[in-house]
């Protein structure tokens, strides 16, 4: 069966919907442009209330957990269009929808008014300038940026910096707590400049690194593979960013593996693995076989049934998932699915649960929302989506508590295929 989680578009003309493969641009006019004379108070609000309420209606029809959380749409409704309605200024608008929005779970939707759409619309996403690192925010035990991947022959990697070392600090300036992600964005600036990154790792002594800036792409990474421990247990690290080729590299480390004689356990390490677009069902049919759970929306849901296939014993070695805080979208199924099946036994720390697809909707006024629409449960009822994936052996250590030499979380993933746990 075909299986896909994708974004996609949908054109909103006063409160209809039609359904569109790409994002589209609306030329309606934004309320934000019009001419501020008395006389066309009316016309503004008039506008802000159809944007207003096609925005409802999308979010109460198509948000996937529907009142789940317990969301009182009509309420919802109720305290707010009133607001809309007798708004003194046209500049409050944006404030007060992203105050509705606020009190509904995390990223169940987000808005961007016509103007902050066609910006982003017009950035090429395809080039950056920075220093060609993939990273993560941490709030404790102090705030930090860690380095989940740096891409060969970028800025960093001439550098030297490495996966799983941290920045504290940019140019002397400490990371702080409430910057959260966009801490990040110190890291980047214009190509030629140089940033002083302070940076801490636990195998080497805290230091400053100065790495000058390039115009980067971002880069597809492969899969790392090898045998540890003392050579029968294969270990596949699934890179933040896979490449198309994803699902035939583990094949051929599969192969590799048997090459050197049979593997008593395979470790699949998704700690830092990222995606939609991802081999989820080829992956589950490598190692497992059966009813793997269900996509579902607010409407109706698609069972995710699979047919196994072996190669070189992929559906019968023992194996372990390593998870983590950064193991989003598909991987994050995958490791669900195995562990329900008990197909795998699942050691690290809980993912976020990030493996929801949205959909974006252009409204009467050219603004966009973005809607949270379909998510997974696991064969054994889990939702995903809420609670994230809980490892049935927890291993504390975050991905810059460890190294790629010196890697407990590892270690208990041994292990665990030593005792013949599932």
């Amino acid at each position: 069966m075909r299986f896909r989680l994708q974004k996609v578009s949908v054109v909103v003309v006063a409160v209809a919907l039609i359904a569109a493969c790409a994002r589209e641009s609306a030329d309606v006019g934004d309320f934000a442009a019009a001419p501020e004379p008395a006389d066309q108070r009316e016309q503004i609000t008039s506008l802000q209330i159809r944007v207003f309420d096609a925005m409802w209606t999308l979010l109460s029809e198509h948000y996937v957990h529907g009142d789940l959380h317990g969301i009182a749409w009509n309420e919802l409704r109720e305290r707010y269009r009133p607001l809309v309605v007798n708004l003194l200024s046209r500049a409050d608008f944006p404030d007060t929808v992203r105050q509705m929005l606020d009190e509904l779970p995390p990223l169940a939707a987000s808005w961007e008014t016509r103007d902050e759409r066609i910006r982003l619309e017009l950035d090429d996403p395809s080039a950056y300038e920075g220093i060609g690192a993939y990273v993560a925010f941490r709030a404790n035990p102090v705030p930090r940026i860690i380095l989940l991947s740096v891409m060969p022959g970028s800025p960093a990697d001439q550098a030297g910096l490495r996966a799983h070392e941290a920045v504290t600090a940019v140019n002397g300036i400490p990371i702080r707590l409430e910057e959260g992600a966009d801490a990040a964005l110190r890291i980047r600036g214009p190509a030629d400049e140089t940033v002083t990154l302070r940076v801490s790792a636990v195998d080497r002594a805290t230091r400053d690194v100065d790495v000058v800036r390039g115009r980067l792409e971002p880069q597809a990474m492969a899969i790392s593979y090898g045998l540890v421990a003392p050579g029968d247990i294969g270990y596949l690290l699934f890179p933040r960013v896979a490449s198309e080729s994803l699902f035939t590299d583990t094949v051929r480390s599969l192969e590799a593996f048997s090459s050197e004689g049979e593997v008593s356990g395979l470790i699949l390490d998704l700690r830092i693995a990222s995606g939609q677009r991802w081999p989820l069902i080829p992956l589950l049919s490598l190692f497992s076989d059966g009813d793997h759970g269900e996509i579902y929306t607010a409407t109706d849901s698609q069972r995710i049934s699979i047919e196994g296939f072996d190669r070189h014993g992929s559906q019968a070695v023992p194996l372990v998932a390593l998870i983590g805080p950064d193991t989003e979208g598909m991987p994050e199924v995958l490791a669900a699915a195995l562990q329900a099946r008990e197909r795998a036994t699942v050691v690290g720390l809980r993912t976020p649960g990030n493996v929801a697809s949205f959909v974006d909707y252009t409204l009467p006024d050219g603004s966009r929302l973005t809607v949270m629409t379909r998510s997974y449960r696991s064969p054994d009822g889990r939702e995903i989506g809420i609670d994230g994936v809980r490892p049935g052996v927890p291993a504390s250590l975050d991905w810059d508590q460890v190294s790629g030499r010196n890697d407990p979380v590892r270690d208990v993933a041994v292990s665990v295929l030593r005792r013949g746990a599932r």
